[in-house]
């Protein structure tokens, strides 16, 4: 029994005129899971948050927030502490698998409320990278543009979430697209290449962080 609630057994059986006041009862913490809705699917790798509203009478920055992931994905998440919200960022994501996240709040005294989510995270793949042009081996000569062609094909996010990294000769071209078209087919040329042994380097990287690297080596003569 806490010492509020003796306090007031007591007044009650002496009588209201033999108390006049009581001490201040503490409030349970009020915490609950706001994001993401339970069953939210996730892709491994990708990033998001669990995010708990919480209050308390004694403010939320008095509060102590203790996570827990089940099973252990061996993965630290980041946490942050608002006036409002608590917040557990995994900016890694998580491994393929289902987990639940829960969260305890404890205040001064001990009293402590709780919330838990399920989530599913389903393996991710890789976008598909093919360079068309120029083919492997292939010759050209000197003062000749290279036709650049790759052709992209999306598994898990829409084109515009795929972001293209560029190497060789076309590294730091103005023409060569940070995300792919809709259809993904990328087109472009890469002008006054010098003679010798070069090589086309692209990675295409979905939002996930799942990633295909392509190389192509080629001659100017």
């Amino acid at each position: 029994m806490r010492l509020a609630t003796r306090l007031l057994s007591l007044c009650t059986l002496a009588g209201a005129s033999a108390c006049t006041a009581t001490g201040p009862v503490n409030a349970v913490p009020n915490l609950s899971i706001t994001e993401p809705e339970n069953d939210t699917e996730y892709r491994a790798g990708e990033p998001f948050s669990v995010v708990a509203a919480a209050s308390d009478d004694g403010g939320v920055a008095g509060l102590s927030f203790d996570w827990d992931v089940s099973p252990d994905p061996e993965v630290d998440g980041h946490t942050f502490v608002s006036e409002t919200e608590a917040e557990l960022y995994f900016d890694a994501g998580l491994p393929e698998g289902e987990f639940d996240i829960a969260v305890v709040a404890a205040d001064y005294a001990g009293e402590t409320g709780q919330d838990d989510v399920h989530v599913i995270v389903e393996a991710n793949d890789a976008p598909n990278v093919k360079i068309q042009q120029p083919e492997d081996g292939e010759i050209y000569e000197l003062g000749s543009p290279i036709i650049v062609e790759v052709k992209v094909k999306a598994k898990d996010d829409d084109m515009s979430a795929i972001t293209m990294v560029w190497g060789g000769i076309a590294e730091g071209v103005d023409e060569a697209p940070s995300t792919p078209p809709d259809d993904g087919i990328i087109i472009f040329y890469v002008e006054d290449v010098p003679d010798g042994k070069h090589e086309l380097v692209v990675t295409g990287r979905d939002s996930g962080g799942a990633a295909e690297t392509e190389t192509v080596e080629f001659r100017v003569r």
